[in-house]
């Protein structure tokens, strides 16, 4: 059995508009005798409102770089547990999901990693020409890795009814792994918000012989972000980041630029079509109240 002090997690975080029902489930994990890193920017100011809010026992730590992911990887030299937990700063699991996933997690092989599932709040249906364009299949299996390199949700329904499941990729913002089969080298060489780190990250692991878990008995909750809801300047800036570190986990995973391209393109038409609804609905709204 794993207990709770045997576990390390890490959490890399700007220390930006930190909800507070978060901060106090980090200082009620820190007092189940969770080990808790949180790894900040080495420019962050010391005045920051967030530094005083945790309790005593977790360790606030400056990195060497800016970046999540060089955040997380500079917090790896404090670790001093066998096993090691990511998780960001918009996470949220019950300290009673954790431990299912523990217990799942040590009757596993041990070159395993392990996530829960997402409880998403939205209702979001998926159709078959969208499947059919984005995924290039028109049931896409959940946790799979599409031929046009973007990845099906895990909230998809499964076709078992296992406590587990073996997928092909990882959420990068919450699971469970072995100290020992950590990657602590530099992986992500892109600036800024972490597009597509979970693949890249997920596909490091599987040629490393980790095999990618989730749980179908564990869950938490993160506020869903739609890049729908993006201004026209954030939106472009959404798809040249996200396009530029797809294409090279693409080119690892040596899957046709075409069907990239294809998807893109749909996600760009997706996008002009609920702003242009949304005014249209603003200009019916306006115009019937007169």
């Amino acid at each position: 059995m794993i207990e709770f002090n045997q576990l390390t997690i890490i959490i890399p975080s700007l220390f930006c508009n930190l909800e507070d029902i978060w901060i106090e489930q980090i200082n009620r994990f820190n007092q189940k005798k969770l080990n808790i890193i949180i790894a900040i920017p080495p420019n962050l100011s010391k005045k920051n409102i967030f530094i005083n809010r945790f309790d005593n026992g977790i360790l606030i730590i400056r990195s060497n770089k800016k970046g999540q992911v060089n955040q997380r990887q500079y917090a790896y030299k404090f670790v001093k547990t066998e096993y090691v937990m990511h998780m960001d700063d918009d996470i949220f699991i019950s300290l009673k999901n954790l431990k299912i996933l523990l217990d799942q997690f040590q009757n596993l092989p041990r070159k395993s990693l392990i996530a829960p599932r997402v409880i998403e709040n939205n209702n979001n249906k998926e159709f078959f020409l969208k499947n059919l364009l984005l995924y290039n299949n028109l049931k896409p299996k959940a946790g799979t890795i599409s031929k046009s390199t973007f990845e099906v949700s895990h909230n998809l329904s499964f076709d078992s009814k296992k406590e587990i499941e073996n997928v092909d990729w990882i959420p990068g913002g919450i699971s469970i792994i072995r100290k020992k089969y950590i990657i602590k080298e530099q992986y992500y060489n892109f600036e800024g918000k972490a597009y597509c780190e979970d693949l890249i990250h997920s596909n490091l692991l599987k040629n490393n012989g980790i095999k990618l878990f989730i749980s179908n008995h564990s869950f938490y909750k993160t506020e869903p972000q739609n890049y729908t809801d993006l201004n026209i300047r954030d939106f472009k800036k959404f798809i040249k980041n996200d396009f530029k570190a797809r294409n090279y986990y693409r080119k690892a995973i040596k899957n046709p630029l075409s069907l990239l391209l294809i998807a893109y393109c749909i996600l760009i038409l997706n996008y002009l079509q609920s702003k242009i609804m949304i005014k249209y609905i603003r200009f019916k709204k306006n115009f019937f109240s007169y």
